[in-house]
Formats: C-alpha cells, sequence, structure tokens
C-alpha cells in the first residue's frame, strides 16, 4: 500500500488516492480520444483543418465507454476506398487512416482490460460510497489498498496509450512535413492538374 501504516489511514489520505486515480482515469480518456481524432484525417485542401477539428470536437464529446469501443475499433480495420472525393470539386483530396495492426490475441486482452477499466471508473465514481466505509478503518484499509492496484494498472495503461498515441502524432507530423516540402508540393499541383483534366473532360 505505498508504505502506508493503520494509523495514516485516515479519510484525507483516502480522498487523496481517490483524486489521484480520478486524474489518470482523465488522462487515459483525454488520451484515447485524441486518438481516435488523430486516426482519420480526410478532406480538401480548403477545408482540410476545419474537418481536423469537427472530428477532434466530435471526439472529445464521447464518454469513455464509447471512446473505448472507437478506439478498439481502429485496431486491424482495413478501409480500401475510403471516402470518395467529389467529382465537382476542383482541388485535391486527402484521406489518410491510422491503424494498428496485431495479433486477435492481443485484441481480445485489450478490449478485456479497458472493458474492465470502464466498469472501475464507473464504480468509482458512482458506487464507492455504497461498498466502503469511510468512517471504518478496516474499509480504509481495504479500500487503499484497491485504489493502490487500481493506480498501478492505470498507470501501466495510460503509458502504453501515450506511447501508441505519440507514435500517431509523429506519423501526422511527418505528413505536414511532407506536404510543406518541395516533393509534397510537387505532388499536390500534380493531382490538382488531373483533377482539372477529369472535370474537363466530364
Amino acid at each position: 500500500m505505498e508504505g502506508d501504516d493503520d494509523a495514516s489511514i485516515t479519510i484525507e489520505l483516502v480522498h487523496q488516492k481517490i483524486g489521484r486515480n480520478l486524474l489518470l482515469f482523465q488522462k487515459l480518456e483525454y488520451t484515447l480520444k485524441m486518438m481516435v481524432a488523430m486516426s482519420e484525417i480526410s478532406g480538401y485542401a480548403t477545408n482540410l483543418e476545419e474537418n481536423i477539428d469537427l472530428r477532434t470536437a466530435w471526439a472529445m464529446k464521447k464518454t469513455l465507454g464509447q471512446i473505448v469501443g472507437e478506439h478498439v475499433e481502429s485496431f486491424n480495420s482495413v478501409d480500401e476506398h475510403g471516402p470518395e472525393p467529389s467529382p465537382m470539386r476542383k482541388e485535391p483530396h486527402l484521406s489518410m487512416r491510422i491503424t494498428t495492426q496485431c495479433e486477435d490475441d492481443f485484441l481480445e486482452k485489450r478490449k478485456s482490460v479497458l472493458a474492465g477499466l470502464v466498469k472501475e471508473r464507473n464504480d468509482l465514481v458512482h458506487h464507492l460510497l455504497a461498498t466502503y466505509k469511510l468512517n471504518d478503518e478496516k474499509s480504509r484499509r481495504q479500500l487503499v489498498a484497491m485504489l493502490d492496484n487500481q493506480h498501478q494498472r492505470l498507470k501501466e495503461e495510460v503509458d502504453f496509450s501515450y506511447n501508441i498515441g505519440k507514435r500517431q502524432f509523429e506519423t501526422r507530423q511527418a505528413l505536414a512535413a511532407w506536404l510543406q516540402s518541395e516533393e509534397g508540393r510537387e505532388f499536390m499541383v500534380s493531382e490538382l492538374r488531373k483533377a482539372r483534366k477529369l472535370n474537363r473532360r466530364t
């Protein structure tokens, strides 16, 4: 119990550990929301930034349970076609999707871990006082043991999710840098010319 002895297990200490875990749950939720928001980019040159902002706002409105569902669906997903650009638009269209490929056993384990954490978060927020008696020393001791165990598992999950999200962010940064490079600009100009030629034929 992180060195806590019986004399130190006060109600104030319990409150501190509850707050610590709630902050970690919020950090996990925010990390997953940003991962889901960054996993898909789609739009034309003139509305790409707006679409990114809209997708981020959409992800931020999700509950933890909902965003976990969106997150696990991105594993091993394949989108062969992607959204079809409108033939009426005379500008380049960019579409990118970032997915994580993994073994089925790993995916099932990840689903189970995240589903368990969603339940634990809901229990912590909604059912804690029905399970533990804060005015009872023995109950406080049991609660602190549970919170410390939960904290360790939460920290591991936050670190794991952060590392995946960091790789996604680096992928997006690399794409942005390429689009700003001479090669990227030449590609976009070439695609724009192709689109204009196609529009003149139709």
